[in-house]
């Protein structure tokens, strides 16, 4: 039973309100403040009822006197004079929650004492509720601190690794990229590198280049698909001074430039049928023949491909020769989107900041959280090209030391609000399926919000939010 005090220096009221209400709650009576005062030091007390005019000292200056000490407690007055200064004194102290007047009548008074009792009971939930929060938020600074430590950890790791400064990453699974990398780097065996457009290939296959003994001799890209098929094998492979009409010198072929290097063939999926043919034997032979030339010319160079196309399936297709394929696919590499590497983003973002605040001369040091959030969401089709181009389009467009988020695409923002009305979707099939296995009970034990580990309040609001009703 809850426990509340009575003071008052008549003994006969001590005995009626004692035998009124002993048996609703458990009743302390004192005939003084004195005796009042080591009740409160040996019992929680949840409400004291004082009178006011007593000889040792009145009900309101015990009250001011004492709160302090019980903060929690909660302290009415009850008193036979009807004192207007009084009553204005004890709201203005801020620590009288009630202010009565003898002759009490018994139903009101348990109202008063009940309502008190709720009102200790909320001071008490919320106490607690602070006490929780503090304990909360020292979790958090402890995981804040972890996850700062892990985050060193993580960079630390990745600049030890010869070479990768320019690919930026955290992500476990160009982590292992950039192992693998290592691990194939003494070996001049082909690397095929397949990924969607945008996602770095180049990049990977200069990380190859970088860490492998060919590091000092050239890198030579050759964009397959950009280059005329009539064209083609002369920039592959070269061509001799009269070899056709405008050939007016000789000309070293890519093949040749990229001697003791690495040379790069990007897009190799769009290579037509019969040049797979020379670039086969071209491997195979480690020799080429210049356009209008006769002479073999010996090949030391390492050869790096990639494709955004499925090499198997175009094999299947008979789109890609399979023997090519299989020359070239020795040591894969598959890089993800960045749609499955959404962590990268913030690091992404402040790696283009700065190069584009250093290329135009900006002094752009803030990105928004919300611009962070609104850009992990997307999708990015284009992957990190793409992330770079808005990222340089906004360091234009900018004004101040804050990156606008205006200059984002309007299709981030549609697909942004798809994949919120999409989690909004999922959330409601979710609660409205926790309610009717709880017999739509919203409350209380084995009730929604239990279940859902959230309070009544703020179901009953999500509720509202999302249309839910029964």
């Amino acid at each position: 039973m809850d426990k509340i005090l009575y003071i008052d220096d008549e003994p006969n009221n001590l005995s009626v309100f004692d035998a009124l209400l002993s048996d609703r709650f458990n009743v302390f009576v004192a005939n003084n403040t004195i005796e009042g005062a080591q009740i409160l030091a040996k019992e929680e007390i949840a409400v004291v009822i004082t009178d006011h005019r007593m000889p040792d000292e009145t009900g309101l200056d015990f009250i001011v006197r004492i709160q302090p000490e019980y903060p929690d407690v909660v302290f009415m007055i009850l008193s036979g004079f009807a004192d207007f200064d009084i009553t204005i004194r004890a709201i203005n102290s801020g620590y009288v929650y009630r202010f009565m007047q003898k002759p009490w009548m018994e139903q009101e008074l348990i109202i008063d004492i009940n309502n008190a009792l709720e009102r200790y009971k909320f001071l008490l939930q919320n106490k607690q509720l602070l006490v929780n929060l503090e304990v909360q938020n020292a979790e958090l600074k402890q995981l804040k601190q972890l996850l700062e430590d892990e985050n060193s950890y993580l960079k630390t790791e990745i600049k030890a690794v010869k070479n990768f400064d320019y690919i930026i990453s955290e992500d476990e699974k160009m982590l292992e990229i950039l192992q693998k990398i290592e691990q194939i780097a003494a070996s001049d065996a082909p690397v095929l590198i397949t990924g969607e457009t945008g996602t770095g290939k180049e990049l990977i296959a200069r990380a190859v280049h970088d860490v492998s003994n060919r590091s000092s001799a050239p890198f030579i890209c050759v964009n397959c698909a950009a280059i005329p098929e009539a064209l083609f094998e002369s920039e592959l492979f070269g061509h001799e001074k009269g070899a056709f009409t405008g050939a007016i010198a000789t000309k070293k072929g890519k093949f040749e430039l990229a001697q003791k290097g690495t040379l790069f063939l990007d897009e190799i999926g769009e290579l037509p049928l019969n040049m797979q043919v020379k670039l086969l034997r071209a491997i195979q032979e480690k020799s080429i023949e210049r356009v209008g030339g006769s002479n073999s010319i010996k090949l030391d160079i390492r050869i790096i491909t990639a494709t955004n196309l499925n090499l198997e399936l175009q094999v299947k297709d008979s789109k890609f020769r399979s023997d090519l394929f299989y020359r070239l696919n020795v040591f894969p590499i598959e890089l993800p989107p960045l749609r499955k590497r959404r962590n990268d983003i913030p690091h992404l973002l402040n790696y283009f900041l700065n190069k584009y605040n250093a290329k135009y001369h900006s002094n752009i040091n803030t990105i928004p959280n919300k611009i962070i959030s609104e850009l992990k969401l997307y999708d990015w089709p284009g992957n990190i090209r793409e992330l770079e181009n808005i990222v340089e389009r906004a360091v234009i467009t900018s004004t101040g030391n804050q990156l606008n988020i205006e200059c984002l695409l309007p299709a981030i923002r549609d697909n942004n609000q798809n994949v919120s009305e999409n989690m909004e979707d999922v959330e409601r099939a979710h609660i409205l399926q926790i309610l009717e296995r709880t017999s739509w009970k919203v409350s209380g034990s084995e009730g929604a919000a239990e279940r859902l580990g959230m309070n009544r309040t703020t179901l009953l609001s999500r509720m509202k939010k999302l249309n839910i009703s029964k």
